[in-house]
């Protein structure tokens, strides 16, 4: 759970909102589906996640401010937005923008500022990613097609397939119900 240090100055969400005053709170980086789901699972979590996005426009703004989430409205990129996401009290950081670029130089950036956070990176390029991970102290590297392509054969080789466990779930998988087999 994430603990608050007295704040230099009001925070404010929006615009002027910084969370440089959090310690042991998660940073999501970028809003598209998967910083979303990544943000809604930390807070299914009761895990403080300051979500940093560019714009105040977009599909998930509406949702993330019904849920209260503390939003930094900055470039993740750069070394301001990161500091106002509190970078450098937060327990790990997901870098789950869309392009590979950028994740990696989110992540070099954040390594520079916290060499000693948990950074996970979406990297879609996975020979990419291998570089990147070998490169920084505590990194996970995640492709999204290679963590789902197991999801699509498993459901093209099963009829049903339960959905997969939420995170902390003790289940190993997903429950596999066979297929039937068409007759001749």
């Amino acid at each position: 759970m994430a603990t608050t240090r007295p704040a230099p100055e009001a925070a404010t969400t929006g615009q002027h909102f910084s969370a440089a005053h959090l310690t042991g709170h998660f940073i999501v980086c970028g809003l598209d589906e998967l910083g979303f789901r990544a943000a809604e699972e930390l807070m299914r979590l009761q895990e403080t996640v300051v979500i940093v996005t560019p714009t105040t426009q977009g599909q998930f703004q509406g949702r993330v401010h019904a849920m209260g989430l503390h939003t930094v409205h900055a470039n993740y990129r750069e070394e301001e937005g990161l500091r106002r996401a509190g970078v450098m009290g937060a327990r790990a950081i997901i870098i789950a923008g869309g392009d590979d670029v950028g994740n990696i130089h989110t992540a070099l950036s954040v390594h520079e500022l916290n060499p000693t956070l948990r950074a996970v990176v979406r990297i879609f390029n996975p020979s990419l990613g291998t570089q990147i991970s070998g490169l920084l102290q505590d990194c996970a590297v995640l492709s999204s097609s290679s963590i789902a392509a197991p999801a699509f054969v498993e459901a093209a080789l099963h009829a049903r397939v339960a959905p997969r466990p939420d995170v902390g779930d003790p289940c190993a998988g997903p429950a596999r119900r066979p297929a039937r087999r068409p007759r001749p």
